[in-house]
């Protein structure tokens, strides 16, 4: 009898935890690291968006859809890597932190294979905005309508 419950006591201890795995849109990734990833992005995006020195007028506008790219871009990050939820919270810190960068950096991934798709010359892009100008232009139209 004593061996039996020897037995099950060190079944029970030498069982090891398994992370949650969550599936969406047929992508299985660790639920710790999605949560961990989009909590950083979200408040590195509103650290920035409360830290800005012209939060006047539609502007929030921009920083809600910035907002939203970055954590688009940081679950996609997750489900492809698949990293351990320290490293998510680094790569949403970082893709919160880049915010209008990741509208540049696409762009500038765009043009580099524009030639190889045949696309060039398909449009206009040399009076093209970058999200920048479109960011100065949206404040500053903003700081005369308070006048």
């Amino acid at each position: 009898m004593g061996d039996t419950m020897i037995g099950k006591v060190a079944a029970t201890t030498s069982a090891v935890a398994q992370p949650v795995i969550w599936s969406l849109l047929g992508y299985q990734f660790e639920a710790a690291s999605m949560i961990a990833g989009l909590c950083a992005c979200l408040m590195v995006r509103i650290w920035m968006s409360l830290n800005d020195r012209h939060p006047r007028g539609w502007a929030w506008g921009i920083d809600l859809t910035v907002t939203a790219i970055s954590m688009l871009f940081t679950a996609g990050w997750i489900v492809l890597q698949r990293p351990a939820p320290f490293y998510a919270l680094l790569s949403g810190t970082g893709f919160g932190a880049l915010g209008a960068g990741i509208i540049a950096v696409a762009l500038a991934w765009v043009k580099r294979i524009e030639p190889l798709a045949g696309l060039e010359g398909s449009h206009p892009t040399a009076d093209a905005p970058t999200p920048a100008t479109l960011i100065t232009d949206a404040r500053s139209s903003s700081d005369r309508s308070d006048r």
